[in-house]
């Protein structure tokens, strides 16, 4: 080539000549050298950055971790184990170095002033780059500081791409040839930008409405209502297929016309009981059922699946003895397992344009599923309480609007048992003063009033951390701080709501502007065809707050939510009329003081299930909270007419007290975890008392309690010393039983199979079951802590402590017949005849029945866990099984003659 080529070859690229594949050079024109050179200098500058923030993230995948948590199990996994990631890391490495080379080529080209030639390798790399991005999007990594280094990097990626994309367009303008790397660049990262924007962009729902990070859109108006269904305690049994029968029956087409939001079912969704109700274990065919009846379930409803949300209860845990195991069918079969909702707390926000609904469900199940009966109560770990406070404060700090907030689980608060540092659940929702807490659990059978309303205070005595005698627990009085210094009022209520197993029960919840209300029906006459659901006026007996009696005292809600009677019509056929009646009670019976015509609220983007009637609001204040009550009539155009429940309302938020049955304060009002070690302790202490009091009033002061002395002193103390210290003097019966009771403290029960699969061995003691750690290294843990509640204060109370007093009562009554004997000793024969017959001990034998009795439930009890837990009677009941028949046995033994 002649020289004079060359310089123009020369000249050419350095004024910007790009040369094609086919070597074919371009003139440019010269004003755009500055602009090149600076393109240069930004590329420079973000080639080095994409280095440094590859070399960080290849660090944190080295040397960091994260614990993830399964049901309260926690698990600490390196990201070096997780391959996608770390070729994401190698692969943002491998284009980190050829961003090092390429930044080194752009040195030289700034000092020589040439233009950078494409480089193939370009290619190759980002084209790997966009294999394990696919990678990246479906590993849903979260709180990984790694990976948020890996997204900087791309990002710093793209912009470089947009700077690339700028010399494309510089190039076309000056008319030069696109070089290889630059559109290789623009390209790929036009599709980067894709994915990153489909990875983050809102995705529609079945049902229409947008979901970004669990929030779904709720159609409506400005101030619609909106509203959830809540099941609870399906029991779906093979031994009684008529309960799934029905759900399939009745539940498909009454959500279809009542439209819910969201779906709760709130536990044991199976039975997991074997016919004599004996055995509790998982049985697979049973899971098999459930989930053919909620898939047809969900398609005749037309909701969209997502917004079904089931809980494990704790017949759906019996005999699991792993989270994810292969008796684990809840993992597999649940809704919530289908759609990899993997975590003990799960949300979900339901938005409207007045406010958010935050629903927030747990999983309390304990870790170790322990089969029936010691698998009663909720276990919260510390873990989950830190993970429920999370999810609750969610929107304290994001939201502008104000937030509703419902919690959802299977197990009441009084058969929760406290975290491992005393933490409770009620601790957590107090503190974020939600709305209200459904559960399940205790069924209608002890009571339709499972309801009660927990307020913090410091004027409750210590003991009330045990009990609560009322439902409501108020603490306001005639007059209401307004000051804005007073802390907030900490309060929610607890409902629970039956079970579909006998009662075939379901709940409808409303949130009507921050007002929440329900409704309990139950299908077992047959389907509904017109529901009727109050959302303002509340209830005074179950809804009212010491809070909205408060914010209604200091006006610190829009008065325009009072200013209308609302109420929600659920129907499968149209609604001809809706009327709204207010009832007064002040002179004893019920007298029509209002009624008003409801319209349906006027908006196409309602729901089309709200009727509203106006009301001078104002003219029903009054202290009485029970002296006013609502009535809805609805009648649709079959001229059927349905009523709703009459119910009392306060507008201003005055509670009607309503108190428990006894059987619903046991449920409810007692908690049970806390009240174990107490009662057990003191049955123990009791029977301590019994056996040791009247053995030292004979060793040491030589207080000597007799028949004769009854008899001359007669009183209640002394007959039951005497009767006591008649047991000391059968010195082997005394110590048997002494024995015992240390046995009961210092030794294990009973031995038994306590997970569906019949290998694993455990032994009970009164601290709970004893079974090998899960990681199989030989050491051992309780579980079942206060759940083994259920065996031992039956057998304390109704067992040892009537049988130790039987005893007692058959050495009193041997003594009786000693002195009868001694004193008919020295009479005729004539009149000895006599006394036998008049002293044919009858006494005896009603306590040898009462010993056949305490026997009998002795047995019992030792049959049901025998068939629980797969037992050997023989081998696997150690002193548990045969101590008190044998030791009944003696007594009657020794207390047969004189």
């Amino acid at each position: 080539m002649k020289k004079g080529n060359l310089k123009c070859i020369e000249k050419m690229s350095y004024l910007g000549v790009g040369v094609s594949l086919g070597t074919v050079p371009v003139y440019h024109s010269t004003n755009l050298k500055l602009l090149d050179k600076r393109i240069k200098i930004a590329d420079l500058v973000l080639r080095f950055m994409i280095l440094g923030i590859g070399v960080v993230a290849a660090v944190l995948i080295g040397t960091d971790s994260q614990v993830k948590v399964f049901f309260s199990f926690e698990k600490e996994a390196k990201f070096s184990d997780v391959k996608a990631l770390v070729f994401l890391v190698v692969a943002n490495g491998l284009a980190a170095g050829y961003s090092l080379i390429q930044g080194l080529c752009c040195v030289v080209s700034l000092v020589r002033g040439s233009v950078l030639f494409n480089k193939p390798l370009a290619w190759a790399i980002f084209s790997a780059d966009q294999v394990f991005f696919s990678f990246e999007k479906e590993a849903k990594f979260t709180d990984v500081k790694a990976l948020v280094f890996l997204v900087v990097a791309n990002g710093l990626a793209a912009g470089y791409s947009l700077i690339q994309g700028l010399r494309c367009v510089v190039s076309l303008v000056r008319g030069s040839v696109l070089f290889n790397k630059p559109l290789a660049w623009a390209i790929f990262s036009a599709e980067q930008f894709h994915k990153f924007s489909s990875f983050y962009t809102p995705t529609t729902a079945g049902n229409g409405s947008k979901t970004e990070e669990r929030v779904i859109q709720t159609k409506g108006a400005y101030d619609s209502v909106l509203w959830v269904v809540q099941f609870s305690d399906l029991h779906f049994s093979v031994h009684h297929p008529d309960r799934a029968i029905d759900f399939h029956d009745l539940v498909g087409p009454a959500l279809s016309f009542i439209n819910p939001s969201l779906v709760l079912i709130t536990g044991d969704l199976t039975d997991g009981k074997s016919k004599d109700l004996l055995t509790m274990k998982q049985n697979e065919d049973e899971w098999m059922e459930y989930k053919t009846v909620m898939d047809s379930v969900i398609q005749r409803s037309g909701i969209d699946k997502s917004l079904f949300f089931d809980l494990r209860g704790n017949h759906d845990n019996f005999g699991v003895p792993d989270v994810g195991g292969s008796f684990d069918f809840f993992s597999k079969l649940s809704i919530s397992g289908q759609l990899g909702r993997t975590g003990s707390v799960n949300s979900v926000t339901l938005e409207t344009p007045l406010r958010k609904h935050l629903f927030v469900g747990l999983d309390t199940t304990m870790l170790t599923g322990l089969r029936g009966p010691t698998n009663l109560f909720g276990h919260p770990t510390d873990q989950l309480l830190s993970d429920l406070d999370l999810e609750l404060s969610r929107w304290d700090s994001q939201s502008e609007k104000p937030v509703t907030k419902i919690a959802f689980g299977h197990f009441p608060l009084s058969f929760s048992a406290p975290s491992g540092s005393g933490r409770t659940l009620e601790d957590v929702f107090l503190k974020h003063s939600i709305s209200a807490y459904l559960c399940g659990h205790l069924h209608i059978k002890f009571g339709k009033n499972l309801k009660r309303h927990h307020l913090l205070g410091n004027q409750f005595l210590p003991f009330q951390k045990l009990f609560q005698t009322n439902m409501h627990r108020s603490s306001f009085g005639s007059t209401v701080n307004c000051s804005s210094e007073v802390p907030p009022i900490q309060e929610f209520w607890e409902w629970e709501m039956g079970d579909w197993r006998w009662n075939r029960a379901m709940r409808i919840l409303a949130i009507d502007r921050g007002h929440v209300s329900f409704i309990d029906l139950n299908f077992k006459s047959g389907a509904k065809d017109v529901i009727i659901l109050p959302t303002f006026p509340l209830d005074s007996r179950f809804m009212s707050t010491s809070l909205s009696h408060h914010n209604y005292e200091c006006q610190n809600v829009a008065l325009s939510s009072y200013e209308t009677i609302r109420s929600l019509v659920f129907s499968d056929s149209p609604m001809v009329s809706v009327m709204a009646r207010v009832y007064d009670l002040q002179s004893g019976s019920l007298v029509l003081v209002a009624e008003a015509k409801m319209n349906k609220h006027a908006d196409e983007a309602s729901r089309e299930s709200l009727y509203v009637a106006p009301w001078n609001y104002k003219a029903y204040e009054d202290a009485s909270p029970d002296r006013y009550w609502l009535q809805i009539e609805a009648k649709d155009n079959m001229d059927r007419s349905t009523f709703s429940e009459l119910r009392p309302f306060s507008i201003n938020g005055h509670n009607f007290e309503f108190s428990w049955s006894w059987k619903e304060f046991l449920v409810m009002g007692c908690q049970w975890a806390a009240l174990y070690f107490p009662l057990f302790w003191s049955a123990l202490y009791a029977m301590f008392f019994i056996l040791l009091l009247p053995k030292a009033l004979l060793v040491f002061p030589k207080k000597i309690y007799t028949y004769k002395n009854f008899l001359t002193n007669k009183g209640l103390i002394s007959g039951v010393l005497w009767i006591l210290q008649e047991l000391c003097r059968v010195q082997t019966l005394w110590f048997c039983w002494v024995g015992y009771l240390f046995y009961l403290i210092l030794f294990p029960w009973f031995m038994g199979y306590i997970f569906t699969e019949a290998k694993r061995k455990g032994y009970m003691t009164f601290r709970g079951w004893v079974i090998e750690t899960s990681d199989r290294k030989g050491q051992h843990e309780y579980v079942g802590f206060p759940d083994i509640m259920v065996v031992v204060l039956p057998h304390l109370l109704f067992v040892v402590l009537p049988a130790i007093l039987v005893t007692g009562a058959l050495t009193a009554e041997r003594a009786i017949y000693r002195e009868h004997m001694l004193a008919s000793s020295g009479k005729k024969k004539d009149d000895i005849d006599l006394n036998s017959r008049r002293c044919n001990r009858r006494t005896r034998k009603l306590l040898f029945v009462v010993c056949l009795v305490i026997c009998t439930k002795h047995f019992m009890n030792c049959r049901t866990l025998t068939k629980a837990y797969d037992m050997n009677p023989v081998f696997h009941f150690m002193g548990y099984g045969v101590s008190i028949p044998l030791l009944l046995a003696y007594a009657i033994g020794k207390t047969r003659s004189a």
